[in-house]
């Protein structure tokens, strides 16, 4: 797997065309996540078949509030969206 040294959370996503609900499965995907600090990790989604997401491992090792950011590129559109993680221990 692709599993990194250190790592301490996988965040994964399913992607899905909000008219058609058809998924996303070809697209590059990056995901961002940003601490209290504003220290940022940018890694690229792996898209897992058997799972129908897409993944990729963080080390999250301080409490506090975690920005994650999903980016989109299908080719034909670009996408983001955003959520707050608080992470309390």
């Amino acid at each position: 797997d692709d599993i990194e040294p250190g790592s301490t959370h996988n965040i994964m996503v399913l992607l899905r065309d909000e008219k058609t609900g058809e998924e996303f499965t070809g697209a590059r995907v990056s995901l961002k996540v940003v601490d209290s600090e504003d220290d940022e990790q940018i890694k690229t989604g792996s898209y897992k078949k058997m799972m129908r997401a897409y993944d990729a491992y963080f080390k999250l090792a301080k409490t506090g509030k975690y920005m994650i950011t999903v980016l989109l590129d299908t080719g034909a559109q670009k996408r983001s969206i955003g959520i707050s993680y608080d992470m309390n221990s």
